[in-house]
């Protein structure tokens, strides 16, 4: 791909997504430098392209360099609001800095814009129930770690916290079924196995009590 982007550089100097596309090649073999030159030439081309914004976007974010990593994601947002893929890349720094406020609105427009059963929707559904999750909106987070296991079943992590959440609220059958899906999954996670040992002792206490 590398030489037929040159060429469309050199048949038109202004290219700006051939300049975009040649830094993501360049990326793709670990020429990092390249490619940020040739982003920068993008820009230079042509100020308001928003893949340019978003791969640089994604080149800061690697960098840790988040105030230059926000600046371009956000102003991709503004060339491409359709885009999902600034508001995830934009979540997943918030994340990171443990801004979950400032991540749920973004994860919650990657829910309206990402295709349904994509990667980033799912991601997008399990994130923002750890959100929820997190700040002790159980029956939100619930809602979502349910629709995430609508769309894939075998989610372990949202199988356990889906279960921590019926634990939490003394649904102890419920628990213990989520447990049981996760565990068949995840056979040598020793947390889920003393669980259910404790669930099972559990439910046991109560039949005797009845």
């Amino acid at each position: 791909a590398i030489p037929q982007f040159q060429r469309a550089i050199e048949l038109n100097p202004n290219y700006s997504d051939a300049y975009c596309n040649l830094g993501l090649a360049y990326m793709k073999i670990q020429q990092e430098q390249l490619a940020f030159e040739k982003w920068q030439l993008s820009l230079k081309v042509n100020r308001n392209h928003g893949p340019t914004h978003l791969a640089l976007g994604e080149y800061y974010k690697s960098k840790k360099n988040n105030r230059k990593a926000v600046a371009h994601l956000l102003e991709c947002i503004r060339l491409m609001p359709k885009a999902h893929e600034p508001h995830e890349l934009l979540a997943l720094i918030y994340l990171d800095q443990r801004l979950h406020r400032s991540a749920a609105p973004e994860l919650q427009e990657v829910l309206k814009l990402a295709p349904k059963k994509s990667i980033s929707y799912k991601r997008a559904l399990y994130a923002l129930g750890t959100v929820y999750h997190n700040e002790n909106m159980l029956d939100k987070a619930a809602a979502l770690y349910g629709r995430l296991l609508e769309l894939e079943k075998h989610h372990v992590r949202a199988l356990i916290n889906l279960g921590s959440i019926n634990f939490q609220r003394g649904e102890l059958e419920k628990a213990r079924m989520h447990f049981e899906r996760a565990y068949a999954v995840d056979t040598s996670n020793q947390w889920l196995a003393s669980q259910l040992e404790k669930l099972g002792r559990l439910l046991r206490g109560r039949r005797t009590t009845k």
